[in-house]
């Protein structure tokens, strides 16, 4: 075995303890102050991330581990066909009854950042904060696309 193929052996290890990781909800940690440097975070806006992170990204690697939906391979970049979107858009409920349970022991301004933060697409954010992480174990998005998975 040559160098290249040890650590893209070890990369397909390290991928799949995350994902076993993930859906028991032990996720990194991400530095949300490191991922978005240029942003006046406040304490109230890094709680609200937190909370949404530790609800959405587990409920969307149970919804990709019952599709078995490798999240990490270039085929998750066309997803089509998998049904993953109805999937996950039937968890919809789920998330928001997970973030009320969580929510209900945050302040007010907190409370409403994540309802604020979900219309904008936050769950689909901390999904790639984590993603990002788990990929290069450095404080960034994962910003791939198609072009991603032909190379």
């Amino acid at each position: 075995m040559n160098l290249a193929e040890y650590e893209q052996q070890l990369a397909e290890q390290s991928q799949q303890l995350h994902r076993q990781y993930g859906v028991n909800a032990l996720l990194p940690e991400i530095q949300w102050n490191q991922l978005f440097p240029n942003s006046k975070l406040s304490s109230t806006h890094l709680q609200a991330l937190e909370t949404i992170y530790q609800s959405a990204v587990p409920l969307a690697l149970q919804v990709f581990e019952e599709l078995n939906f490798d999240v990490f391979s270039p085929a998750a970049y066309k997803p089509q066909g998998l049904g993953l979107f109805e999937k996950l858009a039937d968890q919809e409920q789920q998330l928001l009854s997970l973030l009320e349970q969580e929510a209900q022991g945050l302040d007010e301004p907190t409370r409403q950042h994540i309802w604020s933060m979900l219309l904008r697409g936050g769950a689909v954010l901390v999904f790639k904060a984590w993603l990002g992480k788990v990929k290069t174990d450095t404080a960034q998005l994962d910003t791939c696309s198609l072009k991603c998975s032909q190379t």
